[in-house]
């Protein structure tokens, strides 16, 4: 309980959101389901390619009934409670395997002491997957360990909730018939009966296997089965949803080797070294000479599970965040089976010297095991790579010892396996165990805190594009129900348009103009400007638009202005989307377009009309000299001109367009200037239109 406190205490202080588009993605669709009671996966009106819908399920209540902000409050609450959770199934899981209920109480605490319970301070399913995952390792060890029907139904059941928990975790199910032949034939072969060839044992060890897990052998091969037909109609991936995209291409990408030690190099030092070296030295041992067929089970489990999730941590990375920082967020849910086999190493009394023999031997090795990461500071994002961003504080702690952080890391991995392999050999294995915890304990959570006072509260305690008192305006503007379209314009960039549809649960749309950037992966309303009829053209169904105040593109026949909070206005606009004005041949943020002439339209929807028209031109500041232009209509210049680099000119004429018509003037600007983001532009145009003052 002491541990959520701690991870809430930082949780509930964010006010504002730190992984873009994920913390979107879980926020759409808790609130979708909370509005239609349905688990299936929906955003905008649509069905969304996601299978991890659990924590998505367990949020939504709150999106049902508090306000945005109020919901991923309560929702940074409930992380806290959760990741803290992960503490019950590794008490058990080290209760089962060492027998000890001490040893169980420090994996306990360790489990929910590690850097990444940083993830509570974001939307994110690593927050339900944590516990998740060990439950479901304790379900699959139990079928091992103790093999029976029952269990064999549990371990199936709690591997397809760790998948709709996370899609990761499909692992899982490649993990369970591989361990389960794995742990039947290996703990036969080192206990042979006399007279038996290995041949022999093996056959028979499968046999066993096959009788004692009547559930986990036929689930297995239903499994098969159904993955061989998906992958023979070319449908396989469809299982992922959108990661159906993971199992294209080479799944082994070049550097991968490398790659995965990277990772795994990031975790065992997150957990600060000794439990891996302890867990690894019982794990060889007992994969030798097992001391009983339970402790043979979870070792089977550790050296098949870690490795598998590493290699798909490192192959996702390579293949998908190419040039990144590893991200051991998809890797430190192995780091608990860790501290079990620290505590089972520890106060085992069997095979010490054995133990201690291979825990010189990993010292030995650890300077090269350890080489294929840099500890040096460097800069990260703490919820990708909670463990590297102690690195730099790591650092400077070596200078003071005058030591490089990876000298003070590999060769104190060495004097720490010395250290380990006596107390390995001594004779009071309940004061090792509890000087180990003490240390560690210090360790994560100095560590843990370090990463969110130091990385995670900057990050979702920062300015927001709108003052956070104000932050669900679109909400408070409208009833409860209400459909609101977002029409994101490019040149306000991402972070404007994420913030009004996270913070506010009645955007549930957005409109696409002219295939223009969303900023979200999430289905879209294909819209285009009908430059002769003056209307938005496609599938819109909603008159309540949230637009750029300063939008250049088009102006909408709006009926009423709601809210403004710049630079965003939220409007409702008349019933068929008809358009004031339109401008084509300029860039969505309103610069001209070189050898292009911006053609601006503007149109009556009933009887003629008389407009005033107001067209301010400014330069860019990257500007070196006067930039001319031609304002034509009808065929006689209205306007012409220079205008000086880092000034505007305000132009004022009149457009006179005819019933159910539209007028038409033309800007040409002849020369241009490159802009910092390498575009060629002219001249930057606002554009506003009032009725013009009839004469007397």
């Amino acid at each position: 309980m002491l541990e959520a406190e701690f991870a809430a205490h930082y949780a509930v202080k964010a006010t504002h959101w730190a992984v873009m588009t994920d913390e979107l993605q879980t926020a759409k669709l808790a609130t979708s389901i909370s509005h239609s009671g349905s688990p299936l996966p929906m955003i905008h009106g649509q069905s969304y390619g996601v299978s991890s819908q659990l924590y998505s399920l367990l949020i939504a209540p709150f999106f049902g009934f508090l306000s945005a902000p109020g919901a991923v409050t309560a929702s940074h609450a409930l992380n806290a409670l959760l990741m803290a959770s992960a503490a019950w199934p590794g008490y058990i899981l080290a209760r089962a395997v060492t027998g000890s209920r001490a040893g169980a109480c420090v994996v306990a605490v360790l489990t929910a002491l590690v850097p990444w319970v940083v993830f509570t301070t974001a939307l994110l399913t690593e927050n339900a997957a944590y516990p998740v995952f060990l439950w479901s390792v304790l379900a699959i060890y139990r079928s091992l360990a103790s093999p029976s029907d029952k269990r064999g139904l549990v371990a199936v059941l709690s591997v397809a909730v760790a998948f709709f928990t996370r899609t990761q975790f499909f692992l899982l199910a490649l993990l369970v018939p591989v361990a389960l032949v794995v742990h039947e034939v290996g703990f036969a072969a080192v206990n042979p009966t006399e007279g038996r060839t290995r041949g022999s044992v093996a056959v028979s060890a499968i046999r066993t296997a096959i009788s004692r897990q009547r559930v986990l052998v036929a689930a297995s091969l239903v499994g098969v089965l159904a993955a061989g037909g998906l992958a023979a109609g070319g449908r396989l991936g469809s299982v992922l949803g959108n990661y159906g995209t993971t199992l294209r291409g080479g799944l082994f990408p070049g550097g991968l080797w490398h790659a995965a030690a990277d990772h795994f190099d990031r975790v065992v030092v997150g957990v600060g070294i000794v439990p891996f070296l302890l867990a690894c030295a019982w794990a060889i041992a007992t994969l030798i000479r097992p001391t009983s067929k339970q402790a043979h089970a979870f070792t089977v489990v550790l050296l098949l599970l870690t490795p598998l999730l590493t290699l798909q941590a490192a192959s996702f990375d390579l293949r998908f965040t190419p040039g990144a920082f590893p991200q051991e967020r998809y890797l430190f849910y192995f780091a608990p089976l860790l501290f079990v086999g620290m505590v089972a190493c520890v106060l085992e009394r069997e095979q010490r010297l054995l133990r201690a023999g291979l825990l010189l031997a990993l010292g030995l090795l650890f300077p090269w095991l350890a080489g294929a990461t840099s500890y040096r500071a460097a800069t990260v994002i703490y919820w990708a790579s909670p463990a590297s961003a102690f690195h730099g504080a790591m650092a400077t702690s070596a200078g003071w010892l005058g030591l490089s952080a990876d000298s003070l890391v590999r060769w104190g991995g060495t004097v720490i396996a010395v250290v380990l392999a006596a107390a390995v050999l001594s004779s009071r294995p309940r004061t090792t165990l509890a000087v180990v915890a003490l240390a560690l304990a210090l360790f994560c959570g100095i560590e843990t805190r370090h990463v969110f006072v130091r990385y995670a509260l900057p990050a979702v305690t920062r300015p927001s594009t709108i003052p956070a008192a104000r932050r669900d305006w679109i909400d408070a503007a409208l009833p409860g129900g209400a459909s609101v379209a977002l029409v994101p314009n490019p040149y306000l960039g991402p972070e404007v348009w994420w913030d009004a549809e996270f913070w506010n649960k009645s955007v549930d749309r957005t409109l696409r103009i002219a295939h223009d950037p969303t900023y979200t992966p999430f289905p879209a309303d294909e819209v285009s400007i009908d430059f002769s009829a003056g209307r938005l053209q496609g599938r819109n169904s909603s008159r309540l638009l949230v637009q750029a105040i300063d939008e250049a593109r088009f102006h909408l026949a709006v009926t009423r202005t709601l809210e403004a909070t710049p630079p965003l206005v939220l409007v409702q606009t008349a019933q068929d989307s008809r358009l004031d004005w339109a401008v084509r041949g300029i860039y969505p943020d309103g610069w001209t377009r070189p050898n292009a002439t911006a053609r601006l339209r503007f149109y009556s929807h009933n009887e003629a009309q008389h407009l005033e028209v107001r067209l301010t031109l400014a330069t860019a500041r990257e500007a070196r000299k006067p930039q001319t232009y031609r304002l034509i209509s009808a065929g006689r210049t209205l306007r012409k001109g220079t205008v000086v680099p880092g000034t505007f000119q305000q132009l004022t004429f009149s457009m006179s367009p005819p019933a159910h018509g539209f007028s038409e003037a033309r800007l040409i600007v002849p020369e241009d200037v490159r802009l910092e983001d390498g575009r060629a532009v002219g001249l930057h145009i606002d554009l506003t239109t009032a009725p013009a003052a009839r004469s007397s």
